[in-house]
């Protein structure tokens, strides 16, 4: 005969025995718990530039990133370098703990080492490129994404007092990507490489232009003391107007998409054309050190570089994994 519980009020009660009023409000406060916990958002293409097998020594073909969704390769051509040596004045391997866990890339642009310098990012597929934002359907180029980086910019001997470097500029014969330091802030701006004039830039449902510019919320100088999260969201609406924002973070910390706290511009447009080819660039591109101004020394710290679809309502910090 088993013992006896010495405290029955212990004991387990039935199952059948739970209200399932209960049950409703349990399940229901599960739900809320889990949309109030937001899960890290997965880039479908992600680099840090650590140079993880240490083969930026080694400039010609080196890989110089860890990551997924591809490779990043220095970008050099052999005819442009007749002393490997001179190489190392423009591609540095860097460990600065302000930019983040992990060693960065250093790319410098030194008037007086002439040649290409730069990084080159190959997608593994179009499904983990830039035009895996963007898709073409019933007349609209809807645009669902965001693209992060994190990076410093410097010069020495600066052109001018406000520093404007041109940090993107993706494209290949179809729409291009532009984001650069402009009027005080961070601007994006879409181009048609054909330039056919396929942008509505009033929403009267007409195109009217060849390209589309984010226009300043609020100023965004660059201090070349401190290193920044710059992030481009783009999200579609039903009717096909599309809303492009830009971020710009002092430090390494994530951005929160939803606030306007890091918003420095913004734009909304449609993009309307019955060509299915019209779309953000499938294939690989380029990330240098370059400004409009012309500095006579120009350096940009490039720690990591990533693509999202659709765009994360936070785009996170460096965690160390990408």
């Amino acid at each position: 005969m088993p013992a006896a519980n010495p405290n029955p009020r212990s004991q387990p009660i039935p199952a059948h025995m739970i209200p399932n009023s209960f049950l409703r409000h349990l399940f229901k406060a599960a739900i809320l718990l889990a949309l109030a916990t937001p899960s890290r958002a997965e880039p479908v293409l992600s680099f840090v530039f650590d140079d993880p097998n240490g083969q930026a020594a080694n400039v010609r073909d080196a890989q110089v990133a860890s990551g997924t969704g591809g490779e990043a390769r220095l970008r050099l051509e052999e005819a442009d370098w007749s002393d490997p040596a001179a190489a190392e004045k423009v591609f540095q391997i860097v460990v600065d703990t302000t930019m983040g866990t992990k060693a960065f890339l250093r790319l410098i642009n030194d008037k007086e080492n002439p040649g290409s310098r730069g990084v080159v990012i190959a997608p593994a597929g179009a499904e983990v490129s830039l035009a895996a934002i963007s898709r073409n359907a019933e007349g609209k180029v809807a645009f669902n994404g965001g693209i992060d980086m994190f990076f410093r910019y410097s010069e020495e001997l600066p052109s001018q007092q406000e520093l404007l470097p041109n940090l993107l500029s993706i494209g290949g014969g179809s729409l291009r990507l532009v984001v650069e330091a402009d009027s005080g802030s961070m601007i994006a701006t879409l181009v048609d490489d054909k330039q056919g004039t396929i942008i509505d830039t009033d929403g009267d449902g007409t195109a009217d232009a060849t390209r589309v510019s984010t226009s300043p919320v609020k100023p965004a100088p660059i201090d070349p003391e401190a290193p920044y999260h710059l992030a481009i969201a783009f999200e579609t609406g039903d009717s096909g107007v599309v809303t492009a924002k830009v971020f710009l973070k002092p430090g390494t910390g994530p951005i929160d998409t939803k606030q306007d706290e890091d918003l420095v511009s913004q734009a909304t447009f449609s993009v309307i054309t019955e060509d299915s080819e019209t779309s953000l660039h499938n294939g690989s591109f380029s990330i240098g050190t370059i400004s409009r101004t012309g500095p006579a020394k120009a350096i940009l710290d490039l720690a990591a570089f990533r693509i999202f679809v659709p765009a994360p309502a936070i785009f996170p910090d460096i965690s160390g994994k990408e």
